[in-house]
């Protein structure tokens, strides 16, 4: 019997055959559409993925030179005062920035902008690259998109350095009586005492912007005067000093010739095994000029070999613009509880030790070091002996101002010393000094052992970390930080 319509009229079987590979066909069409539709999504979320990818790879690029930049720019305050401090971070976040690449295409000096807080002693940089182009997402209008990175380095202040040689300079002061000349330096001949009742009186160095009438190293108190050998010198630097005593008439106090002892390094090398091959470069070429900075053998400046090994020193996450300072460079003032170093590594062999290779020992401003009474003579001969003998054709070159040397700015004899406040010794005997700066010092040649140790002070000490709270710090140290 044949099936019937809702009308009551039969249906034909091939009728109904017919109509029910209609809606099969019609279901299939439907499935392709949307199989054709989610594949289209796919591969535009696809697209979209790879593209993106590529965009967050390129402003990881920027960011790396963007930091790059801040770093090299801030360094600047490592070596220059105000004056000069702006256009050489320009300069320098300029370079650093220009020399990395976005995409396998150079920066370009346009991509690059500066800022320079001297106050905050701050430099932010930004890199950015406009019209990055995209691949895939050009189907859907998107041709090229606009990357771009910030960061800001901060120079600020630390409280310890490393490979501290084991001479404690008195920083100067203003000599009311036996400043023979009125030059505000110490000549040959004069026999100076600090002496704060007679009229005496030592400011320390607190860096751009501080106090005309600071005396430390490294201030403009000195600026315009003629030295015994009838030159000038700006803001101390390349100015010779003495480190290190030999004849008792000139000892700072009766028995203190400048020795002290550091803390005894296990693992220190003997002299001369840490000397690494000279990074390019032949024999006569400077370095001591700081417009002239040379590179280092690893391609980057020397400025930036501490910005990379901070974390293992012992820097404080919270030391940053802003952070608590106690006292100044003249002492006192400071919250920080004082330590005492025991004095465990005395002795002849390791202060001559001390002279000629590096103590790995962090040296800083919140502990109390022990003096060396005695002269030390002979140790202090052979340990700058050694140490001249590692760059034995180095000198200084007092037309250029300038360290000649086939290392540059790594000449093994441009070694970190101490600075403490005069008033810290005033009687004779074994005791405990501390220090309230570090200098960068050129050592010249003992000719004999009779002669006082001398050097070319040059500047800022890049720091090794922070004090035990970052409240006392040193105007001499510095430590380079990305803080944004």
């Amino acid at each position: 019997m044949n099936a019937r319509t809702s009308t009551g009229t039969e249906q034909h079987p091939m009728h109904r055959a017919s109509r029910r590979w209609a809606w099969a066909s019609n279901e299939r069409g439907s499935v392709t559409v949307m199989v054709a539709i989610s594949m289209t999504a796919l591969v535009a979320l696809l697209a979209l993925g790879i593209d993106l990818g590529a965009l967050f790879n390129a402003r990881s690029e920027a960011q790396r030179a963007a930091d790059a930049a801040a770093l090299a720019g801030a360094s600047a305050f490592l070596e220059y005062q105000e004056a000069r401090a702006r256009s050489e971070a320009v300069g320098r976040a300029t370079e650093y920035a220009t020399n990395n690449v976005i995409r396998s295409e150079p920066i370009d000096a346009g991509d690059v902008s500066v800022w320079v807080d001297l106050d905050a002693a701050t430099v932010r940089a930004a890199v950015r690259r406009n019209g990055v182009p995209t691949w895939f997402a050009r189907l859907v209008g998107i041709d090229a998109v606009d990357i771009g990175a910030e960061a800001m380095a901060w120079a600020g202040e630390a409280g310890a350095a490393q490979c501290v040689k084991p001479f404690a300079v008195p920083d100067l002061w203003e000599e009311s009586a036996d400043d023979l000349n009125g030059n505000r330096i110490w000549d040959e001949g004069e026999r100076w005492n600090y002496d704060p009742a007679s009229g005496d009186r030592y400011a320390g160095y607190s860096g751009a912007g501080g106090d005309r009438d600071e005396t430390g190293y490294g201030s403009g108190w000195r600026n315009g005067s003629i030295d015994g050998e009838g030159r000038r010198f700006e803001r101390d630097y390349g100015r010779r000093i003495v480190i290190k005593v030999t004849n008792p008439k000139d000892a700072f106090v009766p028995s203190f010739f400048y020795p002290w002892v550091l803390p005894e390094d296990a693992g220190q090398s003997e002299c001369g095994s840490e000397l690494r091959p000279p990074g390019g470069g032949g024999e006569g070429e400077g370095g001591g000029r700081p417009e002239e900075l040379p590179e280092d053998a690893g391609g980057g400046r020397g400025w930036l070999k501490w910005s990379e090994k901070r974390g293992d020193l012992g820097v404080s996450p919270g030391g940053g613009p802003g952070g608590g300072r106690g006292g100044g460079p003249s002492g006192g003032g400071s919250d920080v509880e004082v330590t005492r170093d025991d004095g465990g590594g005395r002795g002849a062999a390791n202060y001559r030790r001390n002279i000629c290779s590096c103590n790995r020992s962090i040296i800083d401003l919140d502990t109390e070091y022990l003096i060396e009474p005695g002269n030390m003579v002979g140790p202090t001969f052979q340990g700058v002996e050694r140490l001249i003998a590692e760059d034995p054709d180095a000198y200084w070159d007092d037309l250029s101002n300038t360290i000649v040397s086939r290392y540059g700015m790594d000449s093994p004899r441009l070694v970190t010393v101490a600075l403490f406040d005069p008033a810290e010794i005033d009687k004779p005997g074994r005791q405990h000094i501390r220090f309230n700066n570090f200098a960068r010092v050129f050592i010249e040649e003992q000719a004999d052992r009779r002669d006082p140790v001398t050097g070319r002070f040059l500047y800022y000490v890049p720091g090794a970390g922070l004090g035990a709270s970052g409240s006392t710090t040193g105007s001499l140290v510095r430590v380079l930080q990305l803080i944004k």
